[in-house]
């Protein structure tokens, strides 16, 4: 499927720009845009695509988001699906009146959705970042489902020339340690490399893809030398603005 630019262009969809296919179960994991690109995967579909998380996200309700089915029982949401007419393009996981976050799902309950009748994509958010641009991964993430095969590693190009402070970045002070930065700290080109670097080291096996998201905060001079550093370390690699994706290599 194609889409247009507010330009009037046209476009490629998510799915063709990230060469992704029917079947594929995809984890997105990073900062900057994970929910941004999640959303885009059921925007851009034509086939049954499901969405969730195996941590938290925001609330459902926001109008970019496809209708939420809330998630009680493998069984109980298996019965719901089978009473929709196709295209099924939904957003699940555990959620309240008065819940703050979707709650996400246990790996083995992504794994077992991921058997659907019909489903051609499920893609599950599988760590947080609190909306920051970059973070520091604490030891017992990201949450990771069994059948994914495909990691897609999101980084938010607004982390260039943020400190490594508090609200600034996800775990400063995790960050700071990890690669040897000072408080206070200004990310240049080099340390986005690094960041994205080890990201990269925490995807599964399978196909691996690198985001570069918030793509207006920078040139485009600093979107092709960022991509060309990762050329031949993963799969695919592409831009994520307010408009849409493309591939950087």
């Amino acid at each position: 499927m194609r889409t247009t630019r507010k330009d009037g262009n046209p476009d490629q969809s998510a799915w063709s720009v990230l060469g992704l296919k029917e079947g594929d179960r995809v984890s997105i994991m990073g900062s900057g845009g994970k929910t941004t690109l999640l959303r885009r995967l059921a925007w851009d579909a034509v086939a049954d695509v499901l969405l969730t998380t195996t941590t938290h996200m925001a609330a459902p309700g926001d109008p970019r988001d496809p209708p939420f089915l809330p998630f009680r029982s493998v069984e109980e949401f298996r019965l719901a699906w089978d009473r929709l007419p196709a295209p099924r393009r939904l957003l699940t996981g555990r959620f309240e009146p008065g819940d703050s976050k979707l709650r996400g799902l246990l790996p083995e309950e992504v794994d077992r959705l991921a058997e659907l009748p019909g489903l051609a994509l499920l893609a599950a958010e599988v760590d947080g970042s609190r909306t920051l641009p970059a973070k520091a991964h604490a030891p017992h993430e990201p949450v990771f489902f069994p059948r994914s095969n495909v990691g897609v590693s999101v980084l938010g190009m607004k982390a260039l020339g943020s400190r490594v402070l508090e609200g600034e970045v996800h775990r400063a002070a995790l960050m700071g340690q990890r690669f040897g930065w000072k408080s206070g700290h200004r990310l240049e080109l080099e340390d986005l490399e690094q960041i994205a670097g080890a990201y990269l080291e925490l995807l599964p096996p399978g196909r691996r893809i690198l985001v570069l998201s918030q793509a207006r905060a920078v040139g485009p001079e600093v979107l092709r030398d960022l991509a060309a550093r990762f050329r031949g370390r993963v799969d695919r690699i592409a831009a994520q603005s307010e408009d849409g994706l493309e591939v950087l290599g």
